[in-house]
């Protein structure tokens, strides 16, 4: 980008751990995200995790399609994830959001 003009201004680089620890916490978040953006829609959308891969699996098999299999497993991941769950206070609790900022 830097040669196509742009000034880079806070480089940063990742660790590949915390990028797997960042994925855990979105993956323990999604459920509860997800479950509040499906009740924003009317009664015959899914309302849980569960019912909407339920009817994705569904509607795949109705179709000659491509399984899209990263959000087929991100919708698995939902079911057993949960920020309810105490792994999740745990990670929190062991990675605190601000501690990756100067």
């Amino acid at each position: 980008m830097k040669e196509l003009g742009a000034e880079i201004v806070d480089p940063i680089i990742i660790d590949p751990q915390s990028w797997t620890m960042f994925g855990n916490i979105a993956d323990y978040r999604f459920k509860d995200d997800w479950e509040k953006y499906l009740a924003t829609f009317g009664p015959r959308v899914p309302k849980t995790v569960a019912e909407f891969l339920r009817s994705t699996k569904r509607k795949l098999r109705c179709r000659r399609c491509p399984r899209p299999k990263n959000v087929l497993d991100l919708l698995e991941r939902a079911l057993a994830t949960s920020t309810d769950l105490p792994a999740y206070s745990d990670l929190i609790e062991a990675h605190p959001p601000g501690e990756y900022r100067d």
